[in-house]
């Protein structure tokens, strides 16, 4: 399993290659679910199948260097003494 934001072209890269192997993943987003949200048909089907963990904060964070840095953090936090959960960033 995978967990990142997934944010450099390097990392959606990887994101893409593990999709095509399907790998479990933990997408972490800076923006804040609007009410009623339904992914887009690639992330939607993932989902609903299993292989996808979308975490969003209750606000939305602005992007930046700060915010991503943050991000990988809480990726590193879930990935903490967690089998198999391998850290993109």
């Amino acid at each position: 399993m995978l967990v990142s934001p997934f944010i450099s072209k390097e990392e959606k890269a990887i994101r893409t290659e593990a999709e095509a192997l399907d790998a479990k993943i933990i997408l972490l987003t800076n923006e804040a679910f609007p009410e009623r949200y339904k992914p887009a048909a690639r992330d939607f089907h993932r989902c609903s199948a299993g292989r996808l963990l979308i975490i969003s904060p209750k606000e939305s964070l602005p992007p930046g260097r700060d915010t991503f840095l943050k991000l990988n953090a809480i990726a590193a936090k879930l990935a903490e003494g967690a089998a198999g959960i391998k850290i993109i960033s």
